[in-house]
């Protein structure tokens, strides 16, 4: 009996000794024709149609609109493609840029000069929004006449959106954010 057992591991001892090479690699498969660029979802007021952006993003472009003391705030309607539930489950970012300066601005934040400074207001109920000047200390504007050339309106869905913390871009920057959702800088 022994003499058996001692035989038996012999022979399997052997036989996992052989099975202890691995098969040849194969070759790489195809890969596939690669998809069309998608658009950026651009329109809206004097907007555009632009190209390689996020389809999910979408940026609508209004104005010009003239600020005064006695006329602080604009209201802008979304067009009838933003949903309600859309702006309530997005990332929602607003910027302007002024007849006295190239820049775009963050809205809301300081503007041109830190003269004055914006304020924005989303109603997903009436899908349209409010943007309001105030002096740069927040008190009603006593300025002179502000324009504002363009207004860009970003609307990005939740599922787009991971968070600011993760995401790594500062939304007040407004090339950076331009940069990252693949949109147009003007």
């Amino acid at each position: 009996m022994k003499k058996l057992m001692i035989i038996v591991c012999a022979v399997a001892i052997t036989a996992l000794m052989g099975c202890g090479k691995d098969g040849e690699t194969g070759p790489q498969g195809e890969q596939g024709p690669a998809g069309a660029n998608g658009t950026n979802g651009v329109d809206g007021t004097n907007g555009t149609n632009g190209t390689n952006g996020n389809a999910n993003v979408k940026l609508f472009m209004f104005g010009p609109t003239t600020f005064t003391s006695t006329d602080d705030n604009e209201t802008y309607n979304y067009p009838s493609s933003v949903k309600t539930n859309m702006l309530d489950s997005s990332l929602v970012l607003y910027y302007h840029k002024t007849s006295s300066s190239s820049a775009w601005y963050a809205t809301p934040g300081l503007g041109n000069g830190a003269n004055y400074q914006t304020r924005a207001y989303t109603f997903s109920s009436t899908r349209n929004f409010i943007i309001e000047i105030a002096d740069a200390d927040g008190s009603a504007y006593s300025g002179a006449s502000r324009t504002f050339t363009s207004i860009k309106a970003i609307v990005v869905p939740a599922s787009t959106y991971t968070g600011s913390r993760n995401s790594g871009v500062n939304f007040n920057d407004y090339e950076a954010t331009m940069k990252h959702f693949g949109l147009p800088l003007d």
